[in-house]
Order: C-alpha cells, then sequence, then structure tokens
C-alpha cells in the first residue's frame, strides 16, 4: 500500500526538526451550530402563552392565593391582599396615575 503523502510537503512528519513546545500547545476547534427550526412543542408554547397571557398570569395569581389561603389562613391572606393592593394605589399615586388619581376623587368626594 504505498500513499503518496511524500509529494506533499505539509503531509510529511518532521518530528527530529519540531521544537519540543508544541507539546504544550493546545488545538482549540470551535463548531458553529447549526441553524435548526425550533421545535414544534417551543413553537405552541409560545403562540399558546403569547395569545392567552392574560389567563396564564390570573391562573398563577390564583394559585397563590390558594397557596396562602390553605398555608396561613383566610383572614390573613386577606390582610395581605389588602395591604398589597393599598400600597399599589398608593404608589401610583405618588407617581401620578390619572386613572388612580381620577378614582381616589372620585371615591373621597363622595365622603
Amino acid at each position: 500500500m504505498n500513499n503518496n503523502y511524500g509529494n506533499f510537503p505539509d503531509y510529511q512528519n518532521n518530528y527530529a526538526a519540531s521544537p519540543e513546545e508544541t507539546d504544550n500547545e493546545k488545538i482549540v476547534v470551535i463548531e458553529k451550530g447549526k441553524d435548526r427550526e425550533p421545535s414544534i412543542f417551543k413553537s405552541r408554547l409560545k403562540n399558546s402563552v403569547k395569545f392567552h397571557w392574560n389567563e396564564l398570569k390570573y391562573t398563577l395569581l390564583g394559585l397563590i392565593i390558594a397557596i396562602l389561603f390553605l398555608t396561613i389562613g383566610f383572614f390573613r391572606t386577606l390582610l395581605m391582599i389588602l395591604l398589597y393592593l393599598l400600597g399599589n394605589i398608593y404608589g401610583k399615586y405618588k407617581d401620578g396615575d390619572p386613572k388612580t388619581l381620577f378614582l381616589l376623587e372620585r371615591f373621597f368626594s363622595k365622603y
């Protein structure tokens, strides 16, 4: 079996003339990731979340409230929700949200 590597100088192994430091050199090969289409599951999940965002958001909110009811009790959970809403309304008032200002003005004008 004859090979014709000797005809090409790039393929000749000249180990006697090679420096000793080449043993410490590392060759790093970086492969470019293949461009592939997203899976059907990922695309369906993205579409589902995109079109049903409010449903997902309020389902998670209901789940969190249910867990709070079961762990800390009914009245403590109601107190937490009330304090959260008060803090949210106060924050919107300080930011100058026009809807909140209108609702607060309408609520306090009755009293």
